[in-house]
């Protein structure tokens, strides 16, 4: 699975409160084939606004539950979307994407909706993609559409349009369950408004659907470690105007986000979580007498290795360590680089 990791810079001083801006690319910040995401989901609460340098703070989130990404290989829809790159399954959803110059742009769609105690299978192919995440990516960028496409649903065909706008409307600091640290991040808040014509209870019916989102990007993440999300459906069936909503918020497992709880001068290690060699990248040349340990969960020392005067990246290998969460420490004459926190698959 790929997978990116950089060094956070984060800010050490009450006093200094700027953050860097982020910008997300294809090459860095999407899934791949055989990537898989679970989520914690939790309550709605609407977003606070947008702007430069802000604080959003998530840390007394409660999980209610969880919920899968899956990230797999369109060939199985390549007769119908012969354009797919890659596609993610969710439950009983599927979305297919294609990778274009433009970003990720969305081709079509496997959904189950619940109306009125009627199950409707819904597969949507757009003649005209929705671009649903621009690429590259940063703060200020903006883009908008009209999707158009073709839904079948229980054997009888409409049409879908609609129009979508995208931007990076904010980048800040964003504090999550069980992480000290906050992290850099760039938000995305798209919003779609569509009406697709499908039968319900035996009758041709336009249905509105309005979809709000608001997704956190770090620069190391190939998903947002955080969504905001509201969806609304509305009909006029029978003469009685019916809404389904659903709303909530995702976040991701500490564990999956793969960072290193940094003390200060802490070393950077990548990837993390990690199968084979990792870098452990030291924030300043060590002196005489450095030193990489490797701690168990329980505060054995399972390796240990002598550093070279001078060095500010030693790469290690984690092959003879089983599956599980280990501390690494650096240290030298001076003393104690810091510690970081190593995930072995």
């Amino acid at each position: 699975m790929r997978k990116k990791y950089a060094l956070l810079m984060l800010t050490l001083a009450a006093g200094l409160s700027s953050t860097a801006q982020i910008t997300i690319t294809a090459a860095e910040n999407l899934p791949a084939i055989g990537d898989a995401f679970t989520y914690h989901k939790a309550a709605y609460a609407p977003p606070p606004a947008g702007g430069a340098d802000v604080l959003f703070d998530h840390a007394s989130l409660t999980s209610t539950g969880t919920v899968g990404f899956d990230w797999i290989d369109p060939a199985l829809y390549s007769g119908v979307l012969s354009a797919a790159t890659i596609a993610v399954a969710s439950g009983p959803d599927t979305v297919v994407y294609s990778v274009t110059a433009q970003g990720l742009e969305r081709i079509g769609e496997w959904k189950r909706l619940n109306v009125m105690g009627q199950q409707l299978d819904l597969a949507i192919a757009y003649s005209t993609p929705r671009l649903d995440l621009k690429l590259p990516l940063t703060y200020g960028n903006t883009w908008s559409g009209q999707p158009l496409g073709t839904v079948v649903s229980n054997g009888s065909t409409g049409p879908s349009t609609g129009v979508y706008t995208g931007s990076a409307d904010a980048y800040g600091r964003i504090m999550l369950p069980g992480i000290d640290d906050p992290l850099g991040v760039l938000r995305v808040h798209t919003y779609l408004q569509e009406t697709v014509n499908i039968p319900i209870l035996g009758t041709p019916t336009d249905v509105s659907h309005r979809h709000r989102q608001y997704d956190y990007y770090v620069d190391w993440q190939q998903m947002p470690v955080l969504s905001i999300y509201t969806d609304t459906l509305s009909a006029l069936i029978s003469g009685f105007p019916i809404t389904v909503a659903d709303n909530g918020i995702r976040y991701m497992p500490s564990e999956q986000v793969g960072i290193a709880e940094q003390a200060p001068f802490a070393p950077g290690i990548w990837p993390n979580p990690a199968e084979g060699l990792v870098n452990v990248d030291m924030a300043r040349p060590v002196t005489e007498g450095g030193i990489i340990r490797v701690m168990d969960i329980g505060g054995r020392q399972v390796r240990s290795e002598r550093l070279p005067q001078g060095a500010q990246r030693w790469q290690l290998s984690t092959d003879a360590l089983p599956a599980g969460c280990y501390t690494v420490t650096v240290a030298d004459e001076r003393g104690t680089h810091g510690t970081a926190r190593l995930i072995r698959r």
